[in-house]
């Protein structure tokens, strides 16, 4: 099953996650990049995440966790005290579509103001179903380090070439490069269809950390939402 798309949850985000059309397309570009602070947690991921930056698989650091996208959200995360995961996941769901889920049911969806520690989700990165088509729903996910006054974000996850940044600014979502810098990375290789690449382009949504930081131990063990 595809992951909820952004722009399809309701404003209050009160509508079951099950029930939102998940044929959408990408979420709308935000401006609205205000260099916000980081929260104490957030910044602390962030640097926990920073550690294995070159690192060519996960499996210097650990064997519990799939040595994918997923796998590093997950080390950081679990390594600053949070659970990413909880037990929101549906049959047919991959780990990216699985804290999409969670998120959602935390409240913790938002399309601008990112900030250290957030969780940034992107679709259709690689054919995950092997159709040829870009109709593959959330397929990676990365964490925010920090974000410069242009708003270009910068995040850290694990890629096919291990755990590194990449850059996306979503003022300017289509460009690949400003006045001779990078502000969007390839995040997905050519097949020939001329599709989106950049991160800016197959930018799904932000999670704030904070959310994840509400649970207490027992409810991000049952998936439940803090209140």
């Amino acid at each position: 099953m595809d992951a909820t798309p952004l722009e399809a949850l309701p404003e209050d985000e009160t509508e079951d996650v099950a029930d939102v059309p998940a044929t959408a397309e990408i979420a709308p570009a935000s401006a609205k990049h205000s260099r916000l602070p980081g929260t104490k947690v957030g910044r602390a991921i962030a640097r926990i995440a920073a550690r294995w930056v070159g690192l060519k698989s996960l499996r210097q650091v650990s064997r519990r966790v799939p040595d994918d996208c997923s796998g590093l959200v997950r080390l950081a995360y679990e390594r600053g005290g949070l659970d990413p995961m909880g037990v929101d996941g549906l049959h047919g769901d991959n780990a990216v579509t699985t804290m999409w889920r969670r998120a959602f049911r935390l409240k913790a969806l938002k399309r601008s103001g990112p900030r250290p520690g957030d969780l940034i989700f992107f679709r259709d990165t690689w054919d995950r179903n092997g159709d040829g088509q870009r109709n593959d729903g959330l397929t990676h996910v990365a964490t925010v380090e920090k974000v410069d006054r242009d708003g270009t974000v910068t995040f850290i996850h694990r890629s096919g070439q291990g755990v590194n940044r990449m850059r996306m600014n979503l003022h300017h979502r289509h460009q690949r490069t400003l006045a001779g810098r990078t502000i969007n990375d390839y995040l997905r290789r050519p097949d020939g269809t001329g599709g989106p690449r950049l991160t800016g382009e197959l930018f799904a949504g932000y999670a704030s950390v904070n959310a994840f930081a509400r649970q207490t131990p027992r409810q991000a063990r049952h998936g439940t939402q803090s209140r």
